[in-house]
Parts: structure tokens; C-alpha cells; sequence
């Protein structure tokens, strides 16, 4: 969609952003100038940049911002934009419903204490965190990618929460926990307080927002070979390797059984059982809300 005020200028700072989205939106905006500060590298993969700067890129940006004139931000652009955040967050406020993935993760962000360490699983979890989670908080968040992309999250929740001594979360879907269940046996074994949230979708619901789901030849939405729901009776494997279990479905009852579960010294798997279509429902909702 275009947007309410586009930009004059891109800049970018690093390496090349992996949205497939903004490289859509920036074939469709030629006019646009865009410059590429990408460090000791040459990042621009579309060859599209007016110019590529390579250099410490904390020298670039000084350089940058002692040339550039300080002036007031343009009213007309600021309201532009206040009214654009407006609708987005009024169209995922209407398109939320209290048992949805994205209910879930809000919930359980906002519980979290001050200072908590917040670990965000790949696929679903980080996105829903970014669509529907409000910024502000006072939280430290990390992330990891394993060499399959989702695997080693239990590792990495005992780990983080090991080194760093204070209350920790992670939020990862029931495929991320099946694919690292022995490490389970880690997390029996902490004493601070750790919460590991499971979204119990049934299964790799991302691959419903992939284009490849557009294709109905080639997708099918119940098909075990996309979606590989795990087989794994979540409660039995908190048991066997000594952690506490909690269960839940909704927003509500999610915050209520992680508030409990950093009330303990030691891990609690937090079980939350989610619609299994619900994330592409929300999704559709958005887009409709947005046209």
C-alpha cells in the first residue's frame, strides 16, 4: 500500500534488511533517492542505491551528522504519520481476539517484570512480538537461529537465563520445542526463575503466510508434510524431565500461568494451546482493516 507521506530519502545502515515486502515497495518507488552505508561490505543486492559508502560506519554517521543542518521535523509529515500509526494499531485492536497467538504474546510481554529477559523464537513468536506488541518496555530481548533455523531454543532459554540470573521468558512454537526437547533436562536444573511459553498451533503455521499458500497446486493447509505438527504430549515431557507444567488457552490465562511460573525459583513450561489457522485469520483481518 503506498504510504501516507513517503520519504524523500531511504538510508540504510548495515546490511541489506530481509523483507521481501520492502524490496517490493521499493522497486514500486523509483523516485525515491536511497543511500547504502553498509560498513566495510558493498550491500545492495538490487543495485538500485544512488551510492554505496564503505567505511566505519561510526564515522560515517559523524561525518553525516555534522554536514547535515538541524531543523524542525515538517508538521504536515509528523501528523501524516501520528494518523497512519493510528489506524494500524486501531485495525490490530479490531482484528485481536482474546484466544489469538498475537493476544498471547502481548499478554505475556506486558506481564513480564522490568528488566526481564525475553527471549523471541523464530517464524510466528517474533513477528506476532512485532506486529502486535506496543514498543516501550523495559525489557531485554534476545533471539538465536540455529542451523535449521528453529532449533536450540530450550538450550538457549537455560543458557540465557543461567548467565544472566534474573527472571527470564521465551516464547517459541510447539514445532521449536519438539525439535529441542532434550534440553529440557537444562532447564530442570535452573534456579532463577524461567518460563519457557509454547504456542501450541498445531504445527508450522508460517508456512499458511508464505506465498508458496497461494499456490493451491502446490500447498495444501492440512497437509502433515507442510505443516509437521509434532506428535508430543507436552505435559508427559515437563514430567520426565522434572520441570513444572502449566496449561492454557487465551490471553488471560496465559499471563496468569506466567505470573505464576516466575513466582518459583526454577523453569516452568508454560503450555498454551492457540487455534491452529488463527495467525493467517489475523493476518487477512489486517490486510482487509488496511485497504
Amino acid at each position: 500500500q503506498p504510504l501516507a507521506c513517503p520519504p524523500e530519502v531511504i538510508l540504510e545502515l548495515g546490511a541489506t534488511p530481509t523483507s521481501a515486502a520492502y524490496a517490493r515497495w521499493l522497486d514500486g518507488a523509483p523516485a525515491i533517492r536511497r543511500f547504502v552505508l553498509g560498513g566495510t561490505r558493498h550491500r545492495d543486492p538490487s543495485g538500485a542505491a544512488e551510492a554505496v559508502l564503505l567505511g566505519d560506519l561510526s564515522a560515517l554517521l559523524a561525518k553525516l551528522d555534522a554536514a547535515l543542518t538541524a531543523r524542525e521535523p515538517d508538521p504536515a509529515f509528523v501528523a501524516a504519520q501520528e494518523r497512519a500509526e493510528r489506524r494500524v494499531w486501531d485495525a490490530v485492536e479490531g482484528a485481536l481476539t482474546p484466544e489469538s497467538e498475537g493476544a498471547v504474546v502481548r499478554a505475556v510481554v506486558r506481564a513480564l517484570p522490568a528488566g526481564a529477559l525475553l527471549g523471541l523464537g523464530n517464524s510466528l513468536p517474533i513477528r506476532h512480538a512485532d506486529r502486535f506488541v506496543p514498543g516501550g518496555g523495559d525489557l531485554r530481548v534476545i533471539t538465536q537461529r540455529g542451523v535449521n533455523g528453529i532449533d536450540g531454543w530450550i538450550a538457549g532459554l537455560a543458557g540465557s537465563a543461567q548467565a544472566d540470573g534474573g527472571p527470564a521468558a521465551c516464547i517459541v512454537g510447539d514445532v521449536t520445542a519438539a525439535h529441542d526437547l532434550s534440553s529440557l533436562a537444562l532447564l530442570a536444573r535452573l534456579r532463577t526463575p524461567a518460563a519457557l511459553v509454547v504456542l501450541d498451533n498445531g504445527g508450522g503455521r508460517i508456512f499458511e503466510q508464505l506465498p508458496i499458500a497461494q499456490d493451491p497446486g502446490s500447498y495444501d493447509p492440512v497437509s502433515e508434510l507442510f505443516t509437521t505438527p509434532p506428535a508430543v504430549r507436552f505435559e508427559r515431557a515437563a514430567e520426565a524431565y522434572g520441570v513444572r507444567y502449566e496449561a492454557a488457552e487465551g490471553a488471560g490465562p496465559a499471563r496468569d500461568a506466567l505470573l505464576r511460573a516466575l513466582e518459583h525459583g526454577g523453569a516452568t513450561l508454560v503450555h498454551v494451546r492457540v487455534p491452529p489457522h488463527g495467525a493467517s485469520e489475523i493476518e487477512r483481518a489486517l490486510r482487509e482493516a488496511l485497504q
